[in-house]
């Protein structure tokens, strides 16, 4: 089987590969390239000025997920600023990026984008219809061993939008044996502009029902 096809098994099947994720997380965002491209656009079309709503360059968070709709995000960088926790239709999320009343889930932005951006990284088929694939060979993160890929978005029908799709390139590395994304960075102009990227994870523990409490 080669590498495409391998990619391509990896990212369809990830999400029956575990039963919950454990993680320490490090985003970094340039501020810098994401100015520049939001003035000068991106193959899909204009770019919004997202730099407004980013307090900080970088931040460690701690990601405790068993779905889509259960999950809690606690940054270590910043405290009690940023604790976001999902149970089905109830939320709780303080959030310097984009503060939101906690209660009934509604809509939780990153970067004008969807909150799918970290289950993106644990449920990646979602990626397969948004962009074209370039496996580049192997490569450890967090000590595991991934694929890494190259990738450049491409049009499609639908109208939901899973990760900044104003990016012209993206780089992820693909676990080798789970098949959830173990680093993911969006590219604008040959330019890293946002990077996130596991630090540590442990699949398949018990996860306390308290953890989540909203």
């Amino acid at each position: 089987m080669d590498e495409l096809a391998t990619l391509l098994e990896l990212l369809h099947l990830a999400r029956g590969r575990f039963t919950s994720i454990e993680a320490r997380m490090q985003i970094r965002y340039d501020l810098r390239v994401l100015r520049n491209a939001s003035r000068t656009g991106s193959p899909l079309g204009p770019a919004p000025d997202v730099t407004a709503g980013i307090q900080v360059a970088g931040r460690t968070d701690h990601v405790s997920f068993i779905s889509n709709a259960k999950y809690r995000v606690q940054s270590e960088s910043l405290g009690p600023r940023f604790l976001h926790i999902k149970d089905g239709e109830r939320a709780s999320m303080p959030d310097p990026v984009e503060i939101s009343a906690s209660g009934i889930y509604e809509q939780v932005a990153f970067m004008d984008a969807p909150a799918l951006y970290r289950q993106v990284m644990w449920d990646p088929n979602m990626l397969i219809p948004e962009m074209w694939f370039e496996p580049l060979g192997r490569l450890v993160v967090a000590n595991r061993e991934g694929l890494k890929v190259r990738a450049r978005p491409r049009r499609t029908s639908h109208d939901y939008i899973v990760v900044p799709p104003w990016a012209d390139a993206y780089e992820m590395v693909v676990d080798l044996e789970r098949g959830v994304l173990l680093r993911f960075g969006c590219w604008f102009q040959g330019r890293e502009g946002v990077a996130d990227e596991v630090i540590e994870i442990t699949f398949d523990r018990s996860l306390p029902e308290e953890l989540f409490a909203v």
